[in-house]
């Protein structure tokens, strides 16, 4: 008996708030459409860093690892550049130790 109530309390309330949307959208088109842009482009944007940082930290844990794989000494070398040139660089600016592992944000 509870859930039927609850059941058609739940779908009077759902008709109720998406009468007073379409009601809102008819009078005021222009709001609706800004702020849908907005969430939209926060998302992109939230997806896109999100992105970049997964690229980011994959790419210095492979120069890690092939840091620790390699033999040869030179490559040692060149390899070692290359993770302290992506340090510089890098867009998290994290602190990270001789692991991989990321201390910071």
């Amino acid at each position: 008996m509870i859930t039927k109530w609850l059941s058609s309390y739940r779908t009077y309330s759902l008709a109720v708030i998406y009468t007073h949307i379409l009601i809102f959208a008819f009078f005021f088109p222009y709001v609706i459409i800004y702020t849908f842009a907005t969430v939209c482009i926060f998302v992109f944007f939230y997806v896109w860093c999100e992105l970049n940082y997964q690229i980011e930290t994959t790419n210095r844990l492979q120069l890690v690892r092939m840091i620790k794989e390699t033999d040869n000494e030179v490559t040692k070398d060149i390899l070692r550049y290359e993770l302290y040139l992506h340090d510089k660089h890098s867009m998290s600016r994290g602190e990270y130790d001789m692991m991989g592992n990321h201390y910071g944000i």
